[in-house]
Order: structure tokens, then sequence, then C-alpha cells
């Protein structure tokens, strides 16, 4: 996923070699939620700081089954996702 600032040029958000998908911002903007594959060697769903630093992996995605689509609740204590095989 790439981010555009104000007046510049777009930039990687995501990891290198990772494929993102299903980017959702955290209601206060301090932190985009994903799908993503390659992502620490792993699938599933991860946030990320705005700046592209501090990737966390929430929940792992395998054996059939997908982590899809996150959504932020509007106090930012949970993250729910579709579960999809």
């Amino acid at each position: 996923m790439f981010g555009l600032p104000t007046g510049g040029t777009p930039r990687a958000i995501t990891p290198p070699g990772a494929e993102a998908y299903a980017p959702a911002w955290s209601p206060d903007g301090t932190r985009l939620a994903f799908q993503g594959h390659g992502v620490q060697g792993t699938a599933g769903i991860f946030t990320v700081a705005p700046d592209g630093g501090d990737v966390r992996w929430v929940v792992g995605s395998g054996g059939g089954v997908w982590a899809n689509a996150p959504v932020w609740s509007p106090d930012e204590r949970w993250l729910a996702y579709a579960w999809l095989p």
C-alpha cells in the first residue's frame, strides 16, 4: 500500500515484499490495519504506523481459512474481520 502525504510523493507504507489488501485507517489516523501475505513470514491481519514502522501481527491466516477486510471499532480497542475459507 502507498500513502500520499499532502503535496508529496506517494511512498510505500507496508513492508517491502508484502502483499497488502483492504486497508483501514484507525479512527484517529495513528494506525493502518490491513490483510496481508509475506509480512514477517506469515499471513493474516496486521497493523502498521503511518510511516511504515511498528508492524504488528494481529491474527493469522492459514489452513485454507483467511482473515480478511479488517475494520476498526470507533474506540480503536477492537478490529473486526471476516474469517473466510
